[in-house]
């Protein structure tokens, strides 16, 4: 008879199980439904985050997330990034970013600003920014808008 579970899964499991024990606040007692239940949803939510990134060729990558040499882009009314990491140049603004063909719903790119560029909401972008040089700007794609990082 095959085992229902593989070893590897019930390793995760209890793994996951000994995390939730120790981050859910101690003590419970007294504790209102709602603020377990926000304290669970937190952990599972960042356990699931890490599982699906884990799951990609062992690494933590996003499924687009390629690391090859990137070109740099210059900022204009709308960029189209091939790669999961782009320095951008220029100081217009952005308020379109083209999205790449192998890019799902939770897609990242990483925007490396060597100039000072905005984001506008005027195309798929949700949130106007102003990029730091330097500090690099994660977008995450959500199947409708680019979300910057800042």
């Amino acid at each position: 008879m095959k085992p229902r579970f593989s070893l590897p899964a019930l390793v995760v499991f209890f793994l996951a199980l000994a995390l939730l024990v120790a981050l859910i606040p101690v003590p419970l007692a007294g504790q209102t439904n709602q603020t377990i239940q926000r304290a669970l949803s937190s952990f599972l939510t960042q356990a699931h985050s890490w599982t699906l990134l884990q799951t990609f060729n062992g690494s933590i990558r996003s499924p687009f997330q390629n690391f090859n040499a990137s070109s740099v882009l210059t900022s204009g009314a709308t960029i189209a990034p091939t790669n999961g990491i782009h320095h951008v140049s220029g100081t217009a603004a952005i308020g379109t970013i083209t999205v790449p063909a192998a890019c799902t719903p939770t897609c990242v790119i990483t925007l490396v600003p060597d100039g000072i560029f905005t984001t506008t909401t005027g195309g798929n972008v949700s949130l106007a920014s102003t990029a730091v040089v330097g500090r690099a700007l994660i977008m995450t794609w959500d199947g409708t808008k680019w979300n910057p990082s800042y």
